[in-house]
């Protein structure tokens, strides 16, 4: 049972090791990585949808700040943005839900 419990911690934390961050704050970009399983909510300009991004953290493999904009790469193919936006005082992650793909490579994803 240790072995098994030792083994999902490993998993887990290769996961989140294989991620590679470009001009991100650590502390910001910790705190995205942990955010980023349990749902990023989806706004509608200033409005919640009610629904919220599900991406997998073993997908991600490279986030890039750019001020309050996050692009989290999943592949070399697909990325999603994420803001760091502020409402009423309450500061949390949020994105509009769409994502930019390409057949071929996006090079800020490499």
């Amino acid at each position: 049972m240790k072995t098994l419990i030792f083994i999902l911690i490993l998993c887990s934390f290769q996961a989140v090791c294989q991620v590679t961050f470009e001009n991100c704050e650590p502390k910001t970009c910790k705190i995205l990585t942990k955010t980023i399983p349990k749902g990023i909510p989806i706004y509608i300009g200033n409005l919640y949808s009610g629904k919220d991004l599900k991406i997998d953290m073993s997908d991600v493999e490279k986030i890039i700040q750019s001020g309050e904009k996050f692009k989290v790469c999943l592949g070399a193919s697909r990325i999603y943005v994420i803001k760091y936006k502020c409402f009423d005082g309450q500061c949390l992650f949020v994105s509009s839900g769409s994502y930019k793909s390409t057949r071929t490579v996006f090079d800020e994803c490499l």
